[in-house]
């Protein structure tokens, strides 16, 4: 798939005089919300939330240099100024062991240049957390979200929105104060276009099964199995796949300040694209969580993963993986670390810091090809932001991240720099606001 288009109306088009004021409606809103209360009856809350955020992008379109923006956009400009703003209710309502929960959030992206990618987006989720005796819970959840899909997901520079919907039950039964049987559903739909096939798109179903012998602390052990069966729609050809994982899980407690959880497996993948996809190897993940001080936390990951292409590769939930979505109709098989700090100078103030390293390899190819075809990434990102809980209902929060994708392919890597503020008001708790 070239990678060379033309860019909607062109990077350098005039700034269109808009219909709609974001700052005008974002007043109106804490406006709006000033007058909502926060508590409806003894067992039902509601937490109205608003968002303003300004962030400088130095890269917004994910193009490795000026001269690739100029074949794609005619403007060699790669940065941009970018106001979000969103508002949101979450609700909770407890009726003796049962929980029922929803949340919707509206969002609205404005680019000071790049003005074609101007867009709205939705989030509406919900459950059931159910609970019938001690020994036996679980929950039902829906999720639907329309996000922009990352440009790096994309061969070509132009505002694709996707629609991602999931839905789910588990059930959790203490067969005895020993034993944990654990099991599960899931569906997940996605519909995410790319230039060249408005219908791409991905569905895929999951069963899980897990057992967890309990009796032993500080340490815990267990034994999972999931089995997924999916198919990529909008292209041509046969493209149904399963995976089958098998797991050993563990977690072992140190003295309450630390801990360590383990998962060691094997996932077999068959996939019925011609001459791609299909592979089978190890799995798990190792992470170490170690509380230095009552102020202080530190955390660290190292993990091997089998996924489908489609599922994305470091960018935004629910994104096709790679540049090169059609390259992507396989698995891909990422391994790498993370390693994070938290602390807390004082009662208001979090300070987080985060970097991780992903190595990618898409089994991809053959009957839907691409340029991109068996694409391997190295993705760095580092990420510092400061929360900042100034009253009750206001909190602030200054970030700053940096990303860099080298790739086998120069014209799948880039790197961009991120600074920005996000402010949010609430009312009810600050704990159930995003």
């Amino acid at each position: 798939m070239d990678k060379h288009r033309t860019y909607g109306t062109g990077g350098n088009a005039r700034r269109r005089q808009r219909p709609i004021n974001s700052w005008r409606i974002f007043l109106r809103y804490v406006y709006t919300l000033s007058l909502c209360p926060m508590v409806v009856g003894a067992q039902a809350q509601i937490v109205p939330y608003v968002a303003a955020q300004t962030e400088y992008d130095s890269n917004v379109l994910d193009l490795p240099s000026p001269a690739q923006a100029l074949l794609d956009t005619g403007s060699s400009r790669r940065d941009d100024f970018v106001q979000r703003f969103l508002g949101g209710v979450n609700a909770n309502y407890q009726i003796n062991q049962q929980n029922l929960h929803g949340a919707v959030e509206g969002r609205r992206f404005d680019y000071l240049h790049f003005s074609q990618l101007d867009h709205y987006e939705y989030l509406v989720d919900g459950g059931l957390d159910w609970a019938l005796s001690d020994d036996l819970d679980g929950a039902v959840d829906i999720r639907q979200e329309r996000s922009m899909t990352p440009f790096a997901a994309l061969s070509a520079p132009q505002l694709e929105l996707q629609l991602d919907r999931a839905a789910g039950a588990r059930v959790n039964l203490m067969v005895t104060p020993e034993w944990l049987v654990q099991g599960g559903i899931k569906n997940h739909e996605l519909d995410s276009p790319i230039p060249g096939v408005a219908g791409f798109g991905s569905s895929e179903n999951s069963v899980y099964l897990a057992v967890r012998y309990l009796n032993i602390e500080p340490f815990s052990a267990g034994l999972y199995g999931q089995y997924l069966r999916g198919n990529y729609l909008g292209i041509a050809g046969p493209h149904d796949y399963n995976q089958a994982t098998l797991d050993l899980t563990s977690t072992y407690v140190i003295s309450g300040l630390s801990n360590v959880k383990a998962e060691f497996g094997y996932t077999e993948r068959n996939d019925q694209t011609i001459g791609s996809g299909s592979i089978s190897g190890y799995n798990g993940s190792l992470s170490y969580m170690r509380k230095l001080s009552e102020k202080t936390a530190v955390n660290l990951q190292l993990f091997r993963t089998i996924n489908s292409g489609i599922a994305g590769s470091g960018s935004s939930s629910g994104a096709v993986a790679g540049a090169g979505a059609l390259a992507g109709t396989g698995a891909v098989v990422g391994s790498g670390f993370s390693v994070g700090a938290n602390w807390l100078p004082t009662l208001k103030i979090t300070v987080s810091a985060n970097y991780s390293l992903t190595d990618s390899k898409y089994e991809s190819g053959g009957a839907t090809g691409s340029v991109n075809s068996n694409l391997r990434e190295v993705d760095q990102l580092s990420t510092l932001k400061l929360t900042y809980q100034a009253l009750q209902w206001l909190r602030v929060s200054p970030f700053a991240s940096y990303e860099d994708r080298q790739a086998n392919i120069a014209i799948d890597g880039f790197n961009a720099a991120i600074f920005g503020i996000d402010v949010r008001i609430s009312l009810g708790d600050a704990a159930n606001v995003k």
